[in-house]
């Protein structure tokens, strides 16, 4: 085997292992000694490519937002044929449908965006930038297609929203922390539900 080749797969091996420990237990909890014990992983391998355990997150972070994006990407044609608001509604909820299928990535974006070290937020803001301008796209293409309330200019009502991601998926993890929602299915029908109250409010309006 050439030497790039073992590297490629010892790179590979570190990233697995740090997935699975920092998705089980959090940033917090996981140490570089906890990989290398529990991998098998020699730390003179470890220490060679990554520094610290701050490395081996950010990795992760990178690593779970590149497969969300390309998720995202290969579905988003199928998307743009809906109706603006089901398009907006389903364009959200992709992530949980992401998540389905890669359950382990979910708490790695949790620890990223929900519970954020501190001291990484400038780092993985910058990792989640990509991501950030494939949302702004697509809401400002989908907006066009709305008839906004009057005097809401299209900029500000893609600001607005781009704002209430955070807040939607703090309010999914509300949801899951009191145990409102127990299957992968009831999780989808509450992420409707929430961008429902996102898009067109909680009161009743009257004619």
């Amino acid at each position: 085997m050439k030497q790039q080749e073992r590297q490629k797969n010892s790179k590979e091996k570190i990233l697995q292992a740090s997935m699975e420990e920092f998705s089980q237990f959090g940033y917090e909890k996981v140490t570089m000694d906890s990989i290398c014990a529990k991998h098998k992983i020699s730390k003179g391998m470890m220490y060679h490519y990554y520094s610290g355990k701050d490395d081996l997150f950010l990795l992760c972070v990178q690593e779970m937002y590149t497969m969300m994006q390309a998720y995202i990407e290969e579905r988003i044609s199928e998307l743009k044929k809906k109706e603006a608001l089901e398009a907006l509604k389903g364009f959200w909820t992709l992530r949980e449908s992401f998540f389905e299928q890669h359950p382990e990535q979910k708490n790695i974006f949790e620890n990223a965006l929900l519970r954020t070290p501190e001291h990484l937020s400038e780092k993985i803001a910058e990792i989640r930038r990509p991501i950030e301008s494939l949302n702004r796209r697509f809401l400002h293409e989908t907006l066009g297609k709305i008839e906004l309330r009057e005097n809401l200019k299209k900029e500000n009502t893609s600001i607005y929203l781009e704002a209430m991601e955070s807040v939607f998926w703090k309010l999914v993890d509300q949801y899951l922390s009191k145990k409102l929602v127990s299957d992968v299915h009831s999780m989808m029908e509450t992420a409707g539900e929430l961008w429902d109250m996102v898009l067109l409010g909680v009161v009743r309006q009257t004619k």
